[in-house]
Protein backbone atom coordinates (compact mmCIF):
# COMPACT_ATOMS: atom_id res chain seq x y z
CA UNK A 1 0.00 0.00 0.00
CA UNK A 2 2.86 2.34 0.83
CA UNK A 3 4.54 1.66 -2.51
CA UNK A 4 1.29 2.35 -4.39
CA UNK A 5 0.75 5.65 -2.58
CA UNK A 6 4.31 6.69 -3.26
CA UNK A 7 3.92 5.87 -6.96
CA UNK A 8 0.79 8.00 -7.17
CA UNK A 9 2.58 10.87 -5.44
CA UNK A 10 5.47 10.64 -7.91
CA UNK A 11 3.06 10.69 -10.85
CA UNK A 12 1.18 13.68 -9.45
CA UNK A 13 4.44 15.50 -8.79
CA UNK A 14 5.48 14.87 -12.39
CA UNK A 15 2.18 16.20 -13.69
CA UNK A 16 2.41 19.32 -11.52
CA UNK A 17 6.01 19.92 -12.59
CA UNK A 18 5.00 19.60 -16.22
CA UNK A 19 2.20 22.12 -15.70
CA UNK A 20 4.64 24.57 -14.09
CA UNK A 21 7.30 24.17 -16.77
CA UNK A 22 4.86 24.05 -19.70
CA UNK A 23 1.73 25.98 -18.62
CA UNK A 24 0.22 25.93 -22.12
CA UNK A 25 0.17 22.14 -22.29
CA UNK A 26 -2.77 20.08 -21.09
CA UNK A 27 -2.49 16.75 -19.29
CA UNK A 28 -1.97 13.61 -21.37
CA UNK A 29 -5.19 12.29 -22.90
CA UNK A 30 -5.78 8.72 -24.01
CA UNK A 31 -7.25 8.50 -27.51
CA UNK A 32 -8.41 5.27 -29.14
CA UNK A 33 -9.36 4.34 -32.68
CA UNK A 34 -10.14 1.17 -34.64
CA UNK A 35 -7.62 0.29 -37.35
CA UNK A 36 -9.38 -1.15 -40.39
CA UNK A 37 -6.84 -1.83 -43.17
CA UNK A 38 -7.81 -0.90 -46.70
CA UNK A 39 -7.07 -3.17 -49.64
CA UNK A 40 -3.40 -3.03 -50.57
CA UNK A 41 -2.35 -1.36 -47.31
CA UNK A 42 0.25 -2.78 -44.99
CA UNK A 43 -0.44 -2.81 -41.26
CA UNK A 44 2.01 0.08 -40.77
CA UNK A 45 0.31 2.15 -43.49
CA UNK A 46 -3.11 1.51 -41.96
CA UNK A 47 -1.93 2.55 -38.51
CA UNK A 48 -0.35 5.74 -39.87
CA UNK A 49 -3.49 6.69 -41.81
CA UNK A 50 -5.79 6.12 -38.83
CA UNK A 51 -3.36 7.90 -36.50
CA UNK A 52 -3.30 10.98 -38.72
CA UNK A 53 -7.09 11.14 -39.08
CA UNK A 54 -7.69 10.48 -35.38
CA UNK A 55 -5.32 13.25 -34.28
CA UNK A 56 -6.92 15.63 -36.78
CA UNK A 57 -10.40 14.83 -35.40
CA UNK A 58 -9.21 15.20 -31.79
CA UNK A 59 -7.59 18.57 -32.49
CA UNK A 60 -10.66 19.80 -34.36
CA UNK A 61 -12.94 18.84 -31.46
CA UNK A 62 -10.59 20.51 -28.96
CA UNK A 63 -10.53 23.70 -31.04
CA UNK A 64 -14.33 23.72 -31.30
CA UNK A 65 -14.51 23.35 -27.53
CA UNK A 66 -12.38 26.49 -27.09
CA UNK A 67 -14.70 28.66 -29.15
CA UNK A 68 -17.35 30.83 -27.44
CA UNK A 69 -20.22 29.40 -29.49
CA UNK A 70 -21.04 26.76 -32.09
CA UNK A 71 -19.08 27.08 -35.32
CA UNK A 72 -21.28 27.75 -38.39
CA UNK A 73 -21.22 24.99 -41.01
CA UNK A 74 -19.64 27.23 -43.65
CA UNK A 75 -16.61 27.84 -41.41
CA UNK A 76 -16.01 24.28 -40.24
CA UNK A 77 -14.07 23.47 -43.41
CA UNK A 78 -11.79 26.47 -42.81
CA UNK A 79 -11.05 25.38 -39.25
CA UNK A 80 -10.26 21.83 -40.37
CA UNK A 81 -7.90 23.09 -43.07
CA UNK A 82 -6.10 25.18 -40.46
CA UNK A 83 -5.82 22.13 -38.18
CA UNK A 84 -4.38 19.98 -40.98
CA UNK A 85 -1.87 22.63 -42.08
CA UNK A 86 -0.58 23.26 -38.55
CA UNK A 87 -1.17 19.93 -36.80
CA UNK A 88 2.41 19.49 -35.57
CA UNK A 89 2.33 22.90 -33.87
CA UNK A 90 -0.57 21.81 -31.64
CA UNK A 91 0.88 18.47 -30.48
CA UNK A 92 3.39 18.42 -27.65
CA UNK A 93 3.81 14.64 -27.64
CA UNK A 94 2.14 11.55 -29.12
CA UNK A 95 2.91 8.13 -27.68
CA UNK A 96 1.50 5.21 -29.65
CA UNK A 97 1.11 1.84 -27.92
CA UNK A 98 2.06 -1.21 -29.96
CA UNK A 99 -1.03 -1.88 -32.13
CA UNK A 100 -0.10 -5.57 -32.38
CA UNK A 101 -0.45 -5.86 -28.61
CA UNK A 102 -4.06 -4.62 -28.74
CA UNK A 103 -5.24 -6.19 -31.98
CA UNK A 104 -6.86 -3.68 -34.30
CA UNK A 105 -7.18 -1.03 -31.56
CA UNK A 106 -4.90 2.00 -31.86
CA UNK A 107 -4.22 3.60 -28.47
CA UNK A 108 -2.36 6.88 -28.07
CA UNK A 109 -1.36 9.08 -25.16
CA UNK A 110 -1.46 12.65 -26.47
CA UNK A 111 -0.46 15.98 -24.92
CA UNK A 112 -1.95 18.94 -26.78
CA UNK A 113 -0.37 22.39 -26.85
CA UNK A 114 -3.58 24.21 -25.96
CA UNK A 115 -1.88 27.60 -25.76
CA UNK A 116 -0.62 27.33 -29.36
CA UNK A 117 -4.05 26.19 -30.53
CA UNK A 118 -5.79 29.04 -28.73
CA UNK A 119 -3.33 31.56 -30.17
CA UNK A 120 -3.94 30.24 -33.70
CA UNK A 121 -7.69 30.57 -33.22
CA UNK A 122 -7.18 34.20 -32.23
CA UNK A 123 -4.93 34.94 -35.22
CA UNK A 124 -7.47 33.35 -37.56
CA UNK A 125 -10.11 35.73 -36.20
CA UNK A 126 -12.47 33.00 -34.98
CA UNK A 127 -12.67 34.44 -31.47
CA UNK A 128 -13.57 37.86 -32.85
CA UNK A 129 -15.98 37.04 -35.68
CA UNK A 130 -18.17 34.20 -34.39
CA UNK A 131 -20.82 36.37 -32.76
CA UNK A 132 -20.92 38.98 -35.49
CA UNK A 133 -19.27 39.47 -38.86
CA UNK A 134 -16.48 42.05 -38.80
CA UNK A 135 -17.03 44.88 -41.33
CA UNK A 136 -14.13 46.18 -43.38
CA UNK A 137 -13.69 48.42 -46.40
CA UNK A 138 -12.31 46.77 -49.55
CA UNK A 139 -10.45 48.36 -52.46
CA UNK A 140 -9.75 45.64 -55.06
CA UNK A 141 -7.73 46.40 -58.19
CA UNK A 142 -6.39 44.29 -61.06
CA UNK A 143 -8.31 41.14 -60.10
CA UNK A 144 -9.60 38.64 -62.67
CA UNK A 145 -13.05 37.03 -62.28
CA UNK A 146 -11.51 33.87 -60.80
CA UNK A 147 -9.60 36.03 -58.30
CA UNK A 148 -12.84 37.66 -57.19
CA UNK A 149 -14.40 34.24 -56.69
CA UNK A 150 -11.45 33.16 -54.53
CA UNK A 151 -11.65 36.40 -52.56
CA UNK A 152 -15.37 35.91 -51.90
CA UNK A 153 -14.54 32.51 -50.39
CA UNK A 154 -11.79 33.96 -48.20
CA UNK A 155 -14.09 36.73 -46.95
CA UNK A 156 -16.84 34.27 -46.03
CA UNK A 157 -14.40 31.85 -44.38
CA UNK A 158 -12.89 34.65 -42.29
CA UNK A 159 -16.19 35.93 -40.89
CA UNK A 160 -15.68 39.32 -42.50
CA UNK A 161 -18.08 41.54 -44.43
CA UNK A 162 -17.30 44.31 -46.94
CA UNK A 163 -18.81 47.67 -45.98
CA UNK A 164 -18.44 51.37 -46.75
CA UNK A 165 -16.70 54.04 -44.65
CA UNK A 166 -15.48 51.67 -41.94
CA UNK A 167 -12.14 50.60 -40.52
CA UNK A 168 -10.08 48.57 -41.08
CA UNK A 169 -9.59 49.30 -44.75
CA UNK A 170 -7.99 46.73 -47.06
CA UNK A 171 -6.41 47.52 -50.43
CA UNK A 172 -5.55 44.57 -52.68
CA UNK A 173 -3.71 45.20 -55.95
CA UNK A 174 -2.72 42.50 -58.43
CA UNK A 175 0.02 43.68 -60.74
CA UNK A 176 2.14 41.51 -63.05
CA UNK A 177 1.06 38.37 -61.24
CA UNK A 178 1.93 39.68 -57.78
CA UNK A 179 -0.55 40.56 -55.03
CA UNK A 180 0.17 43.62 -52.92
CA UNK A 181 -1.98 44.07 -49.83
CA UNK A 182 -2.23 46.97 -47.37
CA UNK A 183 -4.45 46.78 -44.31
CA UNK A 184 -5.05 50.14 -42.63
CA UNK A 185 -6.42 49.82 -39.10
CA UNK A 186 -6.72 53.53 -38.40
CA UNK A 187 -3.82 53.38 -35.94
CA UNK A 188 -1.28 51.62 -38.17
CA UNK A 189 -0.73 49.73 -41.42
CA UNK A 190 0.27 46.17 -42.34
CA UNK A 191 1.73 45.27 -45.73
CA UNK A 192 2.18 41.91 -47.43
CA UNK A 193 2.87 40.72 -50.98
CA UNK A 194 3.17 37.46 -52.86
CA UNK A 195 2.14 35.53 -55.99
CA UNK A 196 -0.86 33.88 -54.30
CA UNK A 197 -3.87 35.72 -52.85
CA UNK A 198 -4.65 33.38 -49.94
CA UNK A 199 -1.28 33.64 -48.12
CA UNK A 200 -1.28 37.43 -48.49
CA UNK A 201 -4.83 37.59 -47.15
CA UNK A 202 -4.14 35.34 -44.17
CA UNK A 203 -0.95 37.17 -43.17
CA UNK A 204 -2.62 40.58 -43.30
CA UNK A 205 -5.55 39.53 -41.13
CA UNK A 206 -3.30 37.61 -38.74
CA UNK A 207 -1.45 40.90 -38.14
CA UNK A 208 -4.75 42.63 -37.51
CA UNK A 209 -6.23 40.08 -35.11
CA UNK A 210 -2.93 39.83 -33.25
CA UNK A 211 -3.07 43.59 -32.74
CA UNK A 212 -6.40 43.19 -30.92
CA UNK A 213 -4.80 41.13 -28.15
CA UNK A 214 -3.53 43.08 -25.12
CA UNK A 215 0.08 44.18 -25.41
CA UNK A 216 2.54 43.72 -22.55
CA UNK A 217 2.51 47.46 -21.97
CA UNK A 218 -0.03 49.78 -23.55
CA UNK A 219 -0.17 53.54 -23.86
CA UNK A 220 -3.17 55.78 -24.35
CA UNK A 221 -3.47 57.24 -27.86
CA UNK A 222 -2.91 60.96 -28.26
CA UNK A 223 -5.42 63.50 -29.59
CA UNK A 224 -8.34 61.06 -29.60
CA UNK A 225 -11.56 61.90 -27.76
CA UNK A 226 -12.90 59.07 -25.61
CA UNK A 227 -16.61 58.19 -25.71
CA UNK A 228 -18.61 57.22 -22.62
CA UNK A 229 -20.63 54.06 -22.14
CA UNK A 230 -21.75 51.38 -19.75
CA UNK A 231 -20.52 47.78 -19.80
CA UNK A 232 -22.42 44.99 -18.04
CA UNK A 233 -20.66 41.63 -17.73
CA UNK A 234 -22.68 38.59 -16.68
CA UNK A 235 -21.76 35.11 -15.53
CA UNK A 236 -19.14 35.64 -12.82
CA UNK A 237 -18.85 32.66 -10.47
CA UNK A 238 -17.67 34.75 -7.50
CA UNK A 239 -17.31 38.47 -6.63
CA UNK A 240 -13.52 38.29 -6.44
CA UNK A 241 -13.35 37.56 -10.18
CA UNK A 242 -15.11 40.88 -10.79
CA UNK A 243 -12.26 42.76 -9.16
CA UNK A 244 -9.79 40.83 -11.31
CA UNK A 245 -11.68 42.05 -14.38
CA UNK A 246 -11.73 45.57 -12.97
CA UNK A 247 -7.93 45.48 -12.90
CA UNK A 248 -7.86 44.19 -16.50
CA UNK A 249 -9.68 47.30 -17.73
CA UNK A 250 -6.94 49.37 -16.10
CA UNK A 251 -4.33 47.65 -18.26
CA UNK A 252 -6.13 48.28 -21.55
CA UNK A 253 -4.73 51.80 -21.81
CA UNK A 254 -4.81 51.89 -25.62
CA UNK A 255 -8.58 51.37 -25.54
CA UNK A 256 -9.93 52.44 -22.13
CA UNK A 257 -9.41 56.01 -20.90
CA UNK A 258 -11.26 55.44 -17.62
CA UNK A 259 -13.34 52.74 -15.96
CA UNK A 260 -15.30 52.70 -12.74
CA UNK A 261 -17.07 49.74 -11.18
CA UNK A 262 -20.58 50.94 -10.37
CA UNK A 263 -22.45 47.97 -8.94
CA UNK A 264 -22.57 44.22 -8.46
CA UNK A 265 -25.80 42.22 -8.69
CA UNK A 266 -26.45 38.62 -7.69
CA UNK A 267 -29.42 36.74 -9.14
CA UNK A 268 -30.48 33.22 -10.09
CA UNK A 269 -28.44 33.40 -13.31
CA UNK A 270 -25.23 34.24 -11.47
CA UNK A 271 -23.31 37.39 -10.67
CA UNK A 272 -23.10 40.44 -12.91
CA UNK A 273 -21.22 43.70 -12.67
CA UNK A 274 -21.65 47.13 -14.24
CA UNK A 275 -18.89 49.57 -15.17
CA UNK A 276 -18.93 53.13 -16.45
CA UNK A 277 -16.20 53.36 -19.06
CA UNK A 278 -14.67 55.83 -21.48
CA UNK A 279 -13.17 54.19 -24.56
CA UNK A 280 -11.04 55.53 -27.39
CA UNK A 281 -12.23 52.95 -29.94
CA UNK A 282 -15.62 51.32 -29.40
CA UNK A 283 -15.14 48.64 -32.09
CA UNK A 284 -11.63 47.88 -30.85
CA UNK A 285 -12.98 47.57 -27.30
CA UNK A 286 -15.72 45.20 -28.50
CA UNK A 287 -13.18 43.08 -30.37
CA UNK A 288 -10.90 42.95 -27.34
CA UNK A 289 -13.81 41.93 -25.11
CA UNK A 290 -14.94 39.17 -27.48
CA UNK A 291 -11.46 37.69 -27.50
CA UNK A 292 -10.89 38.07 -23.77
CA UNK A 293 -14.09 36.40 -22.61
CA UNK A 294 -14.02 33.65 -25.26
CA UNK A 295 -14.64 30.23 -23.70
CA UNK A 296 -15.04 31.80 -20.23
CA UNK A 297 -18.82 31.50 -19.81
CA UNK A 298 -19.09 35.30 -19.52
CA UNK A 299 -21.29 37.53 -21.67
CA UNK A 300 -21.38 41.30 -21.90
CA UNK A 301 -23.52 44.20 -23.12
CA UNK A 302 -22.50 47.71 -24.11
CA UNK A 303 -24.73 50.75 -23.76
CA UNK A 304 -24.45 54.47 -24.19
CA UNK A 305 -21.70 55.39 -26.65
CA UNK A 306 -22.60 56.48 -30.14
Amino acid sequence: MYQSGRSIAVVLAGVLLGMLLFPGFGAAEMIQAIVQPKEGESQAQSVERVKKQTLEDALYNKAVGMLPKKLPADRQKTLRAMIVANQKDFLRSVEVLDPEASGNLLVMDVIFDEQALSQKLRLSGLYYTLNKKRPFQLDLQGAAPEDKQELDGLIAASGLEPAVDVMPSLKLLKEEGVWNGTLDTGYGQFNEQGPQLEPVWKKLWAHYFASLAPAQKEEAPKNIQASKGVVIIRGFSSPDKIYVFDAVFGKWKSLVAQSKLQKIDMNTLGIEAEWEVEVFDQQGFADRMEGYIANSGLTYSWFGAE
